[in-house]
């Protein structure tokens, strides 16, 4: 593992932390930063862009793919994390899937805002999670104030009594948005939540590099 390879080479004095962890992000940002664009430009070709303006959309498709990158990092770093703190690689894998799990939970998209933050305990979560920024900084770039598409409601929908006075029902994509996510995410924050994403990742990798030169679990 990396881990038995930086003991070795740390004992012969030819590695220290700081250089296997500058070397694994020297490596990594190029990688993530391609594999990256796959959902991304996926996605927004098949669902399009609010067509404010060429200059609008562009910035908005571009925060999809920075949304989308942090989160991938943020996975990936997560995972390196759990395997420099714990001893086995089976700890850390279990570890790291009940990450995932939480993030995913959390994150308003599965259960929305408004549910999850008249819980005390469950707004703890939502606002800690990366995935509720991730999330959010997403869909606010596709769908907010969206006034050039429209959505069709039925009738048998849960937003039709909320939004419609008629069958059949069509109002715009920003009215649907705003709806299902109980008016409380916005493109306004996403500056904000591009921030707390850098400061996610910067901590995660200050905290792996901690443990890598202090903690030592195998002398091989």
């Amino acid at each position: 593992s990396i881990r038995d390879m930086y003991y070795r080479h740390e004992a012969a004095g030819m590695l220290s932390s700081r250089s296997v962890m500058f070397g694994l992000l020297a490596a990594e940002i190029p990688f993530l930063a391609v594999i990256s664009l796959s959902f991304p430009v996926i996605f927004v070709s098949l669902i399009g862009l609010p067509n404010d303006n060429i200059v609008e959309d562009f910035w908005r498709g571009f925060g999809v793919y920075l949304f989308f990158g942090l989160n991938t990092a943020i996975y990936s770093y997560i995972g390196q994390m759990f395997c420099f703190l714990v001893p086995g690689q089976g700890t850390a894998i279990v570890l790291a899937n009940i990450f995932i799990g939480l993030n995913n939970a959390y994150s308003g998209f599965i259960a929305s805002p408004a549910l999850l933050t008249k819980n005390f305990f469950f707004a703890v979560q939502y606002y800690f999670v990366p995935g509720h920024y991730v999330y959010q900084g997403m869909v606010t770039s596709l769908f907010d104030a969206d006034y050039s598409r429209n959505v069709t409601i039925l009738e048998e929908s849960i937003y039709f009594d909320q939004l419609c006075v008629s069958d059949p029902c069509t109002v715009f994509v920003n009215d649907y948005f705003q709806a299902f996510f109980d008016g409380m995410w916005s493109y306004a924050t996403n500056n904000k939540d591009l921030g707390i994403l850098v400061l996610w990742s910067v901590c995660i990798r200050i905290i792996a590099s901690v443990a890598l030169k202090y903690l030592k679990f195998s002398g091989k």
